[in-house]
């Protein structure tokens, strides 16, 4: 990953071993493809933990992560075999050499193929660590093998992993900054790309298209969420992305999104004046929020929760 060395991958797993039980195993599955229409899919994003211990932005990959009674650990990885003819129509893939190779797999097993191996290593260690949400096809081949084909019962527990993996991705690290800072420097330079192209007559669609692209030219894959422009009442709305009425000239107009650099994402919303200038009343409120937003900011320090910041907020608006 462009930001991310080999060396930072290993020490997330490092961190992630020291934390797994003993006779535990976490099962960190790739998101599924989507269909856009019968013969099209979705552009592919993976599942965010799935990346962020792997680097791997693979469909129809795996990571376990294992540690024996003894404390010994493994990193082993099941992704799609290289076939030839599938090179041919969608070019080349990890493959099974390079996911030891290039990505540092201990072991490496055929995601189709190799279920066998997995409900062995589900069985021997006895606890497996799922996020059951990511991959409904997984969960339920998982939820399937908990009884043995002679149906005698379970032979292993499935424990909820979002923890124990929160408290890993919880903590940045440098090169983490660095790109959370680029994300943020990628959707301010597009925000003010937006407010300049503004026009009154415009569709809120537009706003959107042109936050996009201002985005995804300086190098982002993505916006980090659906576009939020909001003109007008609309922006009473808190979830509004329907993005489709006209932009008034008296209008004030919010723009709610963000970009996705490398995975990391950054999420800005600005309210503007659609024809470029506040009158009297649209200025004084957003003069009174300026002043709110620059106070709880000086406040922001180590040990300041989020609840501290939003009762205070509370409290400053009030008084506005």
């Amino acid at each position: 990953t462009p930001g991310v060395t080999r060396t930072e991958y290993e020490c997330r797993r490092e961190r992630l071993f020291r934390v797994l039980p003993k006779c535990g195993m976490l099962l960190l599955p790739c998101n599924p493809e989507s269909r856009f229409s019968a013969d099209a899919k979705y552009p592919y994003r993976q599942d965010a933990s799935f990346a962020y211990f792997t680097g791997l932005h693979e469909s129809h990959s795996l990571a376990v992560l294992t540690k024996d009674v003894a404390g010994n650990c493994r990193f082993v990885l099941f992704v799609r075999a290289i076939i030839e003819t599938d090179v041919t129509w969608h070019g080349r893939r990890c493959g099974l050499e390079a996911a030891q190779k290039y990505f540092g797999a201990n072991e490496s097993y055929d995601f189709i193929k190799d279920r066998d191996v997995l409900i062995d290593m589900m069985q021997e260690y006895g606890r497996v660590l799922l996020d059951q949400s990511v991959n409904e096809s997984l969960t339920h081949f998982v939820l399937d093998a908990q009884t043995d084909k002679k149906g005698k019962g379970k032979h292993f527990r499935i424990l909820k992993s979002a923890k124990l993996i929160q408290q890993i991705r919880v903590r940045k690290s440098e090169a983490e900054i660095a790109l959370l800072r680029q994300s943020a420097e990628i959707a301010s330079y597009a925000m003010m790309e937006t407010m300049q192209f503004c026009r009154p007559g415009m569709l809120e669609s537009e706003l959107s298209v042109q936050f996009e692209h201002s985005c995804r030219v300086r190098g982002a894959a993505r916006l980090s969420f659906e576009c939020s422009v909001a003109s007008g009442a609309n922006a009473c709305h808190l979830y509004y992305f329907n993005n489709n009425s006209l932009l008034r000239a008296d209008q004030l107009c919010l723009v709610d999104c963000g970009a996705e650099f490398n995975g990391y994402a950054s999420d800005i919303t600005r309210t503007f004046p659609v024809n470029g200038t506040f009158n009297a009343a649209q200025r004084e409120l957003y003069e009174m929020v300026l002043q709110v937003s620059d106070k709880l900011i000086a406040k922001m320090r180590v040990g300041f929760t989020a609840k501290k910041l939003e009762s205070e907020c509370s409290k400053l608006i009030k008084a506005g």
